[in-house]
């Protein structure tokens, strides 16, 4: 614990304006109920006591926000390699990663994603292993499959996401039983449970975080696919 606060105890102005948005924007409460002193002293019992995702929930928050610390993710990251966390630093957010394959694919899809034209998808992939992180897992699933949903429609443009990835076969840049297990995902997705239609709202879509963590590493994987074949293709 003393790790924890030697590092939170450096650059003490900045928690200020941290330890705030945690109190107003994260846990919603009024602003003039709002006591630093208060809120440090019970970040004991939140690292003893709490769920873990309770408190990467906060860390991640923290490693997000403009104030933080410049070493503070890089901090958050080296103890998670050295309690063998099954969650990892990267690019920035806290995220669930069962080996370190997985964790390579999310870098690399996150790196593939980097241009302008592929914001979205990057955007996608960012917000489902933040969702991933906050025990989210049906959100997280939606992001997932988004980000190669918008992969796919920049690289072939308008229609539905099957005619995209059917155009992109045609092209030689999908191989026909990646493109079928592919589409077989994404039925899954709009039709069990409902994951990006109607049970999406009310939050009752049956997944866990094994199956977040299997779709954010598989549609990682994907994009980064795709985007280094149509690159190679000259297509980008």
């Amino acid at each position: 614990m003393m790790r924890h606060y030697s590092m939170i105890m450096a650059g003490s102005h900045a928690w200020y304006d941290i330890l705030k948005d945690i109190h107003v924007k994260r846990d919603h409460a009024r602003v003039d109920q709002f006591n630093q002193s208060h809120t440090f002293g019970s970040l004991g019992l939140m690292f003893d006591g709490s769920p873990y995702g309770k408190v990467l929930g906060w860390l991640d928050f923290v490693i997000r926000h403009p104030k933080a610390p410049n070493d503070f993710g890089a901090k958050v990251g080296d103890l998670l390699v050295e309690c063998r966390s099954a969650y990892r630093v990267v690019d920035g957010l806290i995220v669930p990663m069962a080996t370190e394959e997985e964790r390579a694919a999310f870098e690399k899809a996150l790196a593939d994603t980097s241009a302008d034209k592929f914001s979205g998808a990057r955007a996608h992939l960012r917000n489902a292993g933040a969702h991933l992180t906050n025990g989210v897992f049906a959100d997280s699933i939606r992001e997932s499959i988004s980000a190669v949903e918008s992969v796919a429609r920049i690289l072939e443009p308008g229609g539905e996401f099957s005619k995209a990835l059917a155009k992109l076969e045609t092209k030689g840049l999908i191989h026909p039983a990646l493109k079928k297990g592919f589409s077989a995902l994404y039925g899954y997705t709009s039709d069990q449970g409902g994951i990006r239609h109607a049970l999406i709202e009310s939050g009752a879509a049956a997944v866990d975080e094994v199956d977040a963590v299997f779709f954010l590493g598989a549609c990682a994987s994907f994009v980064s696919y795709l985007i280094g074949k149509s690159r190679n293709a000259g297509f980008v």
